[in-house]
């Protein structure tokens, strides 16, 4: 997130618009993420016992779910909130419907996004694994869905709580 801002910023700086800053550090955060995402289907693939042709599936199936998760069901909007308020852009659009205050929502929203993300993501990579894994060390379906949920929705809180503290157009 403080990286997406860094290159927000950095693209207004050389003249892009608000809009084009945006796309430019959402799509570097999302070459990050796949990166990331790559490592750890490759270090699952490496624990299923996997080698040659079915690791590199593996560690495109993580690079895949890290990007997929980010983009199709909630659109980074705790991912690019910062990148929104330094460039003065305006908020993410909500996941749920705003029926607190907005402060509160500023937290809730990214802890129920940031749940989601990481709860669908491992539920995806474990599928995905058990597909390529000999049945002897297949994951099971749900492992670590629930530590990556919990872990995820911590870390969308910290995000939602740095964005509650900064106005937009806060200089980092």
């Amino acid at each position: 997130a403080f990286g997406g801002a860094g290159i927000a910023k950095g693209a207004m700086a050389l003249g892009l618009t608000k809009a084009s800053a945006l796309n430019v550090a959402k799509a570097s955060m999302l070459g990050l993420g796949g990166a990331m995402g790559g490592v750890e289907g490759a270090q699952a693939a490496d624990q299923a016992g996997l080698t040659g042709f079915d690791r590199q599936l593996g560690a495109m199936i993580g690079a895949a779910k890290e990007v997929g998760t980010e983009l199709i069901p909630f659109e980074m909007g705790t991912e690019t909130a910062l990148a929104r308020r330094v460039i003065g852009a305006g908020k993410p659009s909500r996941l749920i419907n705003p029926i607190l205050s907005e402060a509160v929502m500023e937290i809730i929203d990214p802890i129920f996004s940031e749940v989601g993300e990481e709860g669908l993501g491992q539920l995806a990579q474990n599928a995905g694994i058990r597909a390529l894994a000999p049945d002897d060390k297949q994951p099971g379906i749900f492992d670590d869905v629930a530590s990556s949920a919990f872990w995820g929705g911590v870390g969308g809180g910290v995000f939602g709580g740095i964005n509650l503290t900064l106005a937009d157009g806060t200089e980092l």
